[in-house]
């Protein structure tokens, strides 16, 4: 099971699905203020590539090793944890 988090004044996350996924898959993650470049997104600790469809909208592939734990968005000039 994922839990989600996102610091700072500009990116939030508000919701992901499934809660549940395999290394290879995807998961989409919604929130406010997503781009295209510069942000970072971890998957259990792990970096990962992520699909950029809106502001709103990421969908984030679930790396290998990646079994539970955080999902991490941030943006250049923002931190997270």
């Amino acid at each position: 099971m994922f839990e989600g988090a996102a610091f700072g004044q500009s990116v939030t996350v508000s919701s992901f699905s499934p809660v549940s996924q395999i290394a290879g898959k995807t998961i989409t993650v919604t929130g406010s203020n997503f781009a295209s470049t510069g942000m970072t997104v971890t998957v259990g600790g792990t970096s990962t590539t992520y699909k950029f469809t809106s502001s709103s909208v990421i969908v984030v592939d679930i790396p290998t090793g990646a079994n539970s734990g955080s999902i991490s968005v941030a943006r250049s000039g923002y931190s997270t944890g």
